[in-house]
């Protein structure tokens, strides 16, 4: 197949050579290009398979122009999305994005931090499985431009863009009180990932500051291998206990909608019985029946943000360190109101 050139694009778009060389090399804003314009190059350039010979003049100014993202699971719903924002950002900038994910291993995840630096990304953006501290000291050691997004370690001063994942649970069980709950479950994975641990700090101080009891019995861990099942034995727990949930609170999108299947299949009734509350969403909650309560995460702005950052340590127009806290959205549904 005929390798598609600069001109061969120019061609099909009727616009000229230097219109084309200029957004490709992600001058397009500074030569005030309209956007229109160099979305269009861009689609036609990635369509028509442009970027072997966007690497090979990336490599004869000692610039790959691409970056790399690294994520716990291209499959799950919020990680697809944000991948999507930050691949469009990056593109009207002039730069591919390859990612790849970790499957939540350090190992993995830093195998992967070693590939991407052999083939020259220019930075990296990562959601990091928080056990793989080695790796990011040694990228702060090197200088090496990178911005961890959704997840960051406390303990490291790095750039980072992340939500206040405690306050939206206090929202949450703040919203279930309102709504007359007194009896306040929580379902979460067993893991010691910096966002769940902030999602049951949310859990237990939104209880402490209703004036509300904090049962053993309504905390629930599952092991995320294996959620589907333990959801079922979760819910189990849940109605048996001797002071019964009358609502749920779940750490992530998937645990919710387990959970709500497990509670129609024993027939119980929702938000009657049972009020539910999901902490972040599918885009589907609004068509379930009851259409599901949702903590819901800004994932536009976490992937601009961290295109943002990252491109300002690139262009050396950044100053110190950026640490971003974005704030939670909520909407409420059938699932949590009378």
């Amino acid at each position: 197949m005929k390798k598609i050139s600069i001109k061969d694009i120019a061609k099909e778009l009727n616009v000229s050579v230097s219109t084309v060389s200029l957004v490709l090399n992600g001058k397009g804003d500074e030569k005030r290009i309209s956007r229109i314009t160099q979305e269009r190059i861009i689609k036609c350039a990635h369509e028509k398979n442009y970027k072997a010979n966007v690497f090979a003049k990336g490599l004869k100014k000692g610039r790959s122009e691409m970056l790399g993202l690294i994520i716990p699971n291209i499959s799950d719903f919020f990680y697809a999305k944000i991948a999507s924002r930050i691949e469009k950002q990056a593109a009207r900038h002039g730069y591919t994005v390859i990612y790849s994910s970790t499957e939540e291993s350090p190992e993995k995840e830093s195998e992967l931090i070693h590939s991407m630096l052999d083939r020259q990304v220019e930075g990296l953006m990562i959601a990091s499985s928080q056990r793989n501290s080695l790796d990011i000291k040694n990228l702060i050691k090197m200088k090496f431009p990178f911005v961890l997004f959704d997840r960051h370690y406390p303990e490291l001063n790095t750039d980072y863009v992340i939500v206040d994942n405690k306050g939206g649970v206090i929202h949450a069980v703040n919203h279930l009180v309102e709504q007359g709950s007194k009896n306040i479950g929580f379902v979460t994975l067993h893991s010691e990932i910096e966002v769940l641990k902030q999602r049951f700090y949310g859990y237990r101080d939104g209880l402490e500051e209703n004036g509300l009891n904090c049962y053993s019995s309504y905390i629930q861990h599952v092991e995320n291998a294996d959620y589907q099942r333990q959801v079922k034995l979760a819910i189990h727990r849940l109605l048996e206990s001797p002071n019964r949930v009358d609502s749920i609170v779940f750490s992530t999108h998937y645990l919710a909608v387990c959970g709500l299947r497990e509670l129609r299949a024993r027939n119980i009734k929702i938000p009657d019985e049972i009020k539910l509350v999901s902490f972040d969403q599918y885009n589907t909650f609004d068509l379930i029946e009851p259409s599901l309560t949702a903590v819901t995460q800004p994932i536009a702005e976490i992937g601009d943000h961290a295109v943002n950052i990252l491109l300002g340590k690139l262009n050396a127009t950044a100053n110190g360190i950026t640490k971003i806290i974005l704030d939670t959205g909520f909407i409420a549904r059938k699932s949590s109101t009378s």
